[in-house]
């Protein structure tokens, strides 16, 4: 078992095509892990997150287009085997759309969404050290004529390093071939720096958490959300725009709110989050093209239930 998350981690930061080796590494243990003796040590969790982001500007360029609104969805299922041992790992299944009202004319998708299935490993090495990482394959498009172009598998992961149980330090990165800026992260900490205060300074949400209680958290913080999609092949020329069939199309939003979350650590917890996206974007990296949004007002709500 040792072995199956040591070879995921190694060959993940050793090979070029970080992205299938991983999928064939995680494949080929998936037999030696579901034969873990320990298996009655599981922990399960089901999350449904809705957001909502008002109409603001949309530009290309220095040319105003309308007024963009965007909707998000995501509906998951996740499980992770041994979540207190030294070694544990985890899978899931999760659907994410997001929906846009576009301006007339403008040549962008309605909707994008994805279909995939998390495979995560957490191997605590010594008394200090931990690595970790998620593979997420599945498939992320406009849903309009699959095909294989429309697979793909990011990747998240790093390592931490605890110095004791108020403060840690990891450094994390987000791989993503198809996306504008394929590599993204950095270092972050997790500093509890008074009884009731926590500095969580990780990718991709860093926050300021205040606990009240043992079933408050209250937050203020940022997020980049987003993801990379592949359009089908007559997308563009149904537009009127042949330059955009068969793209990769990045969105992304930049967000800055505050929030609570209610609940304990098993059953319901209810996360209420507001506050201003301070900037959306369609990038089609191949054909330099970008859609600049303006600010706006968002709002988020996720329930989950763990046991």
């Amino acid at each position: 078992m040792g072995y199956c998350i040591r070879t995921f981690f190694l060959m993940l930061i050793m090979n070029a095509r970080p992205f299938l080796t991983a999928a064939i590494t995680a494949t080929a243990c998936l037999p030696a892990l579901a034969q873990m003796p320990d298996t009655r040590s599981y922990a399960g969790r089901m999350e449904l997150v809705r957001s909502y982001s008002a109409p603001s500007d949309l530009n290309l360029g220095t040319a105003a287009l309308g007024d963009l609104e965007s909707q998000f969805t995501r509906v998951g299922y996740g499980g992770t085997f041994n979540p207190g041992a030294d070694v544990s790992w985890g899978v899931g299944l999760e659907y994410a759309r997001w929906d846009f009202s576009r301006p007339a004319g403008a040549p962008l998708p309605a909707n994008l969404g994805a279909v995939t299935m998390p495979l995560s490993a957490r191997w605590k090495i010594d008394e200090h050290w931990l690595a970790f990482g998620e593979l997420s394959p599945g498939i992320y498009s406009d849903f309009v004529d699959l095909r294989s172009e429309d697979f793909n598998a990011p990747f998240i992961g790093g390592v931490g390093y605890s110095f004791s149980r108020d403060l840690q330090v990891f450094f994390t990165v987000s791989l993503d071939g198809r996306r504008d800026v394929p590599v993204v992260g950095g270092p972050g900490v997790r500093w509890r720096f008074a009884d009731a205060w926590t500095l969580m300074l990780s990718f991709p949400r860093p926050q300021i958490q205040y606990r009240p209680s043992e079933n408050w958290l209250i937050h203020v913080g940022g997020e980049i959300t987003g993801g990379a999609y592949h359009l089908h092949e007559q997308f563009g020329t149904d537009r009127g725009d042949a330059a955009l069939d068969g793209q990769i199309v990045n969105y992304r939003e930049i967000r800055a709110g505050a929030g609570f979350v209610w609940g304990g650590e098993k059953g319901f917890n209810v996360g209420v989050e507001a506050g201003w996206m301070v900037d959306r974007r369609f990038v089609f990296d191949d054909i330099r093209r970008q859609y600049n949004g303006d600010g706006a007002f968002y709002g988020r709500l996720a329930l989950n239930y763990r046991y």
